[in-house]
């Protein structure tokens, strides 16, 4: 089975008072592919013996998550007995099931719960990914294009800037 990259790059505007401290997503979510080596350096996924350390342990997801990321990390809960369906629902009794056997999290007051197949939630700023960049081409020379311009748009966005992820498998 596959493990898979989902990335969002986020940034905040510490001027505007109607959101004070809000992470808005910026740019757009990126699935810059799949690279186990780049998986362990960010987060200790897909960590095989005789692969170096990961750069980072994961951290779990930012306390103030920006919208779209939050969105699509959970499922809303519909009552059993409701009729909608859809790719973001679940109903009540799935989603107990999946918070009793460890898989989810309730949210929102039970209103939601974390997408139960997603793991190693993280995040890292700009001068964390530059790490992880040299980290990487200590290994593999040069890092991939697609994860060199992920990690330049956070690098544009500066302090104001972070990538949040996590993966699938």
């Amino acid at each position: 089975m596959g493990c898979d990259i989902h990335a969002y790059v986020e940034w905040v505007e510490k001027d505007k008072v109607y959101r004070e401290g809000s992470w808005t997503h910026s740019v757009a979510s990126f699935f810059p592919g799949r690279n186990y080596w780049m998986f362990n350096l960010l987060a200790g996924v897909r960590h095989y013996v005789g692969d170096p350390d990961p750069v980072f342990a994961p951290k779990g997801l930012p306390e103030k998550l920006g919208w779209e990321a939050q969105s699509y990390n959970r499922f809303y809960v519909v009552d059993d007995d409701s009729k909608g369906e859809g790719d973001r629902l679940v109903k009540r009794s799935v989603a107990q099931g999946w918070v009793t056997r460890g898989l989810s999290k309730w949210e929102e007051d039970g209103n939601c719960v974390t997408h139960p197949d997603w793991h190693n939630h993280s995040w890292l700023n700009a001068a964390e990914l530059e790490k992880v960049a040299a980290a990487y081409a200590v290994y593999h020379n040069p890092v991939p294009l697609p994860y060199k311009s992920l990690f330049a748009a956070v690098a544009a966005l500066g302090e104001n800037g972070r990538l949040v992820f996590w993966f699938d498998n």
